[in-house]
């Protein structure tokens, strides 16, 4: 039987090549969290923010 901890290492060298491909200077700060999150082990990445405001969202609401 394979080792799983053989293909996991397998999975994360696959990835950081894959990483290493794209320029980080070129990407956008958005990209570049999800980078960043994604290279530090978290499974999530930062969540967009809403582009309205709260006091907007409750006017809308209302109508």
């Amino acid at each position: 039987m394979k080792d799983p901890r053989t293909r996991r290492l397998a999975e994360q060298q696959q990835k950081n090549q894959k990483s290493n491909d794209t320029v980080p200077e070129k990407l956008s700060f958005k990209e570049k969290m999800k980078m960043f999150a994604l290279e530090s082990g978290e499974n999530q990445t930062p969540k967009d923010k809403l582009k309205i405001s709260r006091a907007q969202r409750d006017i809308d609401a209302v109508h």
